[in-house]
């Protein structure tokens, strides 16, 4: 008869041992914040208006999970919400021809030394906006964006007194990741969420115009 037993770690076995199980620990945190991380946005039907002579759109966005958003944050990353304003002419069995683009950006972090999130423009030294709430950070920010993208009048002769089409693009990527995940990990994507487009039609100097 015979019997066997598992052979127990020597103390280097055992000191490896101790030591992947404190990097579990460390890693939960960040690897809860990849397991609920926001997958959509949500956001309103675009508005177009006129003050002053500038066109702009009224939007609101905002991730279908703020809390996920908000330990992503917490966990190192830093993301970037892009937006691009196309204004096109539009065209019959042709391809629309563009007048204009606009692009613009909002780079969100997490300050672990003052515990703020904060929100800058890019190239901008200091935020222009910090809040510990991230959710009244996103109130006043992304729930609320204007965004200038034309003058009223040359929009009116490049679209020739025709309804232009305006495309707003967007999305959220990643601009940086905490300093244990590899960027050349499988699981590695730039986008936080997918991007998405919304459209709609403008008529220069038109009744919208306000």
């Amino acid at each position: 008869m015979s019997s066997s037993c598992a052979k127990i770690p020597d103390k280097r076995g055992r000191m490896l041992i101790a030591a992947l199980l404190v990097c579990v620990f460390i890693m939960l945190p960040s690897l809860r914040a990849w397991a609920v991380s926001p997958k959509n946005f949500l956001y309103s039907q675009p508005e177009i208006f006129v003050r002053n002579g500038i066109v702009s759109a009224a939007l609101s966005l905002e991730p279908d999970n703020t809390e996920g958003l908000r330990d992503l944050l917490k966990a190192g990353s830093s993301v970037e919400l892009k937006i691009r304003i196309i204004v096109e002419r539009q065209r019959f069995l042709i391809p629309n021809a563009e007048i204009s683009h606009s692009d613009f950006s909002f780079i969100l972090r997490h300050d672990p030394l003052t515990r703020e999130f904060t929100m800058a423009l890019p190239g901008e030294m200091y935020p222009a906006f910090k809040d510990k709430n991230l959710i009244r950070l996103l109130d006043h920010t992304w729930k609320k964006l204007e965004l200038p993208f034309g003058l009223d009048d040359r929009l009116q002769a490049e679209g020739e007194g025709e309804p232009l089409k305006v495309i707003i693009n967007f999305a959220l990527e990643y601009i940086e990741l905490p300093a244990w995940l590899d960027k050349n990990m499988v699981m590695w994507s730039k986008d936080v969420l997918a991007p998405e487009s919304l459209s709609l039609e403008y008529t220069p100097g038109g009744p919208k115009a306000r």
